[in-house]
């Protein structure tokens, strides 16, 4: 039986297929990315804020103004929902699972892109994988 030889129109369209058959993917790696990125964002936002703000309320410095104990009540609470809100949205964890399941899937992506026997099945249960990470009641593995 004589053997099939891919002509390089033939190869380049294959190429071409594959890179467009996981567009999707790259897109939800990237969009995984830019979560992590925001909560990530967010972390810090809301931990300096109320740390300032707590600093303010432990030192009572004379800038704020000729009666501070309102302004410090308020700053009080202030730092309260600073922190509440921080630690209801749990930037810190939810960042980190979003970045571990970009670091997975694009882990995945690379392997497919550079080898041809890495089927698009296995990217796609790459990605479930991935997605598992981001089940907010299951810790990171180590």
């Amino acid at each position: 039986m004589p053997q099939v030889v891919e002509t390089a129109d033939e190869r380049q369209f294959s190429l071409a297929r594959r890179k467009s058959e996981i567009r999707p993917y790259r897109l939800t790696a990237r969009t995984w990315l830019v979560v992590a990125n925001v909560l990530g964002s967010l972390h810090v936002i809301f931990g300096l804020g109320a740390t300032i703000v707590t600093s303010l309320v432990a030192a009572q410095p004379p800038l704020l103004g000729v009666h501070p104990e309102l302004l410090v009540a308020n700053l009080k609470w202030a730092a309260v929902a600073l922190t509440a809100v921080s630690a209801f949205l749990n930037t810190t964890d939810r960042g980190r699972k979003y970045r571990a399941a970009q670091r997975h899937l694009m882990d995945a992506i690379v392997k497919f892109d550079s080898d041809p026997s890495y089927t698009l099945n296995q990217l796609i249960l790459a990605r479930w994988k991935a997605a598992e990470l981001l089940d907010n009641n299951k810790p990171l593995p180590e």
